[in-house]
C-alpha cells in the first residue's frame, strides 16, 4: 500500500498531463488561430492608426480651409466697408466744400444751398 500511495499521486499527475495533451481544448485550438491574428493585429492596428491619421489630416484640411474661406469673407468685408466709408468722407467733404462757400461780402451763399437741397430731394425720388 505504501507503494501504491506513491505510485497513485505519480499517476493521478500522470492523468492529468494526459488529459490536457489528448482533450482536444476549445482554446487549444484557437490558439494558433490567435497566434496568427495577433500577428496580424499590429497590421490592423498600423491600418487604424493610418486611418485616424488620415481622418485627422482631412479634419485639419478641413478646418484650414475654412479658417481661409473665413478670413477672405472677413477681408473682403473689410474692403467693402473702407470704400463705402471712403465714398461717404469723399461726399462730406464736396458736400462742406459748397457749403463754405462765401459771397464777397462773407456771407453765406444761399444759392449753392439751395442747389444741394434740390439734388437731395431728386436723389430721394429716384
Amino acid at each position: 500500500m505504501g507503494s501504491d500511495s506513491l505510485d497513485s499521486p505519480e499517476k493521478h499527475v500522470l492523468n492529468t498531463t494526459t488529459e490536457q495533451t489528448t482533450d482536444p481544448d476549445p482554446d487549444s485550438s484557437n490558439k494558433p488561430a490567435q497566434s496568427d491574428s495577433s500577428h496580424k493585429a499590429p497590421f490592423i492596428q498600423r491600418k487604424h492608426k493610418m486611418f485616424l491619421y488620415q481622418k485627422t489630416k482631412q479634419e485639419y484640411e478641413r478646418m484650414k480651409e475654412e479658417r481661409a474661406r473665413k478670413r477672405e469673407e472677413f477681408l473682403k468685408d473689410k474692403s467693402q466697408r473702407e470704400e463705402a466709408l471712403k465714398k461717404y468722407k469723399e461726399k462730406k467733404i464736396a458736400t462742406y466744400q459748397l457749403l463754405k462757400r462765401k459771397t464777397k461780402k462773407g456771407q453765406s451763399n444761399l444759392n449753392l444751398q439751395m442747389e444741394l437741397l434740390l439734388q437731395k430731394i431728386q436723389a430721394q425720388r429716384k
